[in-house]
């Protein structure tokens, strides 16, 4: 009986690590999408966010604007900006969800003035795994 439990809880255990490393992982690769308000807007363009491990790049019509680190808790992406002339102070915190080839965000937290670009082109439409 003790056995049987032990294998339990270790079968368990592996089964959330997956769920976290998946989740992750699932971030990992290129992403665009497209935003045209029809007015003069900053945020229309074609913008791509590359992301591998722990790090992310934002570029906009090709355009390098934004570099930084991540975390993921679960379905939750932690993001603070390292450089770039669209970096932002502080860290964002947003909610993501993958379907197929589509990833969509969804703000928790991401409180400062001046990231309103960042809040904008994530929560603007979704992305598409390119």
């Amino acid at each position: 009986m003790k056995r049987i439990f032990i294998a339990m809880v270790v079968v368990a255990s592996l089964a959330l690590c997956s769920v976290a490393v998946a989740a992750a992982a699932s971030l990992k690769g290129t992403w665009k999408e497209t935003i045209q308000t029809g007015g003069q807007s900053p945020l229309n363009g074609t913008w791509t966010l590359k992301a591998t491990s722990s790090k992310y790049t934002v570029s906009v019509d090709g355009s390098v604007v934004d570099r930084g680190k991540y975390t993921v808790k679960g379905n939750k992406v932690s993001l603070k900006d390292t450089s770039g002339e669209a970096k932002c102070p502080g860290t964002g915190v947003y909610k993501f969800k993958i379907k197929g080839k589509t990833l969509k965000f969804t703000l928790v937290s991401d409180k400062n003035a001046a990231c309103a670009g960042r809040r904008g082109v994530l929560t603007a439409g979704s992305f598409t795994k390119s």
